[in-house]
């Protein structure tokens, strides 16, 4: 659907963002960097393929190689030059990005082994901050306290039961809070406007799930808290909005979904 396309495409000028500012970089994360670009470019068209009826299965696969290509590029990096990536201050973005290429190949691809060791990075990076060893942009932190949550909605989507969608999708919702309130960003910034709308997909999905499990009579009276949150959720983004048509027009559907 559109917001899928939506937010994608946020993803992608995010992590632009991120890495446009490394000037001698190391060639290997420059590499990894354009690998990562590239499979986000590939997810973001193969879902309009997707959505007229083309192979699911091609824009998870599609998707996933270029990810997998960007992960082992910045594995072999860190491997081998941790040392020098320290020094050009480039070790805490191939640590953020190769999380970033692991929420994506552990969506993509169902695979525990990626979600395994998405979370084992986050600690790694959380556990060095503590520590004073690394130092990571505003972006960056804020990416980072927010994938354990991206991961909580890919979980939900995957529940067989509305328990497991509804602790997974109010977990993510959470989680993305906390991430929001962790930095002090301006209300139309790349990664305030996409962690709301990922916000919001986590609140529409839940709301499906809950329609999905529940007979419709019992669904309407269960939907009072997923509403009351999206809400508030939109209210934050009224000062983008005001400026932005087409992320306005965004809302208003994820608004029409959720019933609001």
């Amino acid at each position: 659907m559109v917001h899928l396309r939506r937010r994608l495409a946020l993803l992608m000028i995010l992590l632009l963002a991120l890495l446009a500012s490394l000037g001698c970089a190391a060639h290997q994360v420059r590499e990894a960097q354009d690998a990562f670009n590239e499979a986000a470019r590939s997810e973001n068209a193969q879902r309009a393929v997707t959505l007229s009826g083309g192979s699911t299965l091609l824009a998870s696969s599609s998707a996933a190689a270029g990810y997998r290509l960007s992960l082992n590029l910045l594995d072999e990096a860190i491997a081998k030059h941790e040392a020098d990536l320290r020094g050009d201050r480039l070790y805490g973005t191939a640590l953020v990005l190769k999380s970033l290429c692991l929420w994506r190949l552990a969506d993509l691809d169902d695979d525990e082994a990626a979600a395994t060791d998405l979370m084992a990075t986050l600690a790694r990076i959380q556990t060095e901050r503590s520590g004073g060893t690394l130092t990571l942009g505003t972006r960056d932190r804020v990416m980072t306290e927010a994938l354990s949550g991206l991961r909580d909605h890919d979980r939900g989507l995957r529940a067989t039961d509305l328990e497991g969608a509804r602790e997974n999708f109010r977990s993510s919702v959470k989680v993305l809070e906390r991430a929001l309130a962790s930095e002090p960003l301006p209300g139309n910034h790349p990664v305030r406007i996409y962690l709301r709308l990922s916000q919001l997909a986590s609140l529409r999905a839940w709301h499906a799930a809950t329609y999905a499990f529940l007979p419709r009579t019992e669904a309407r009276s269960a939907v009072g808290e997923i509403r009351a949150e999206a809400s508030r959720v939109t209210g934050t983004l009224a000062a983008a909005m005001r400026f932005d048509p087409e992320l306005s027009a965004l809302v208003d559907r994820y608004k029409l979904a959720i019933g609001i």
